[in-house]
């Protein structure tokens, strides 16, 4: 299956593993429709990514996120993930913003 499909061994084993124990259906439906709206939000808001690193809240709760850091009831992230101090990151992100989709993704391009 592996060299069929263009999957490395370790990937191929990962995807077959998953098939086996039920993954695939509804919890990663849901993830990617989150993931889909990530997108939607990252290009229509110029809000800084960071914010979204303040705790688990939806999307659709981010004003009010904001309203409460502008309150000083909620504090911005003290600690922030290593990755985006890597510029490479910080462009990715850049490219999200500029409309990349969930294909661009996994394409392989970068995105």
């Amino acid at each position: 299956m592996s060299a069929e499909h263009g999957f490395s061994n370790r990937t191929a084993y990962g995807i077959a593993m998953r098939v086996h124990r039920s993954g695939g259906l509804t919890k990663d439906m849901v993830y990617l429709q989150g993931l889909g709206e990530l997108l939607v939000h990252l290009q229509e808001s110029d809000m800084p990514f960071e914010n979204l690193l303040v705790g688990k809240f939806a999307l659709n709760q981010v004003d009010l996120v904001d309203e409460l850091q502008w309150r000083n009831i909620l504090k911005r992230p003290v600690l922030l993930p290593r990755y985006l101090q890597n510029a490479n990151a910080q462009q990715r992100l850049d490219r999200l913003r500029q409309g990349a989709g969930v294909l661009d993704l996994v394409s392989g391009k970068d995105a």
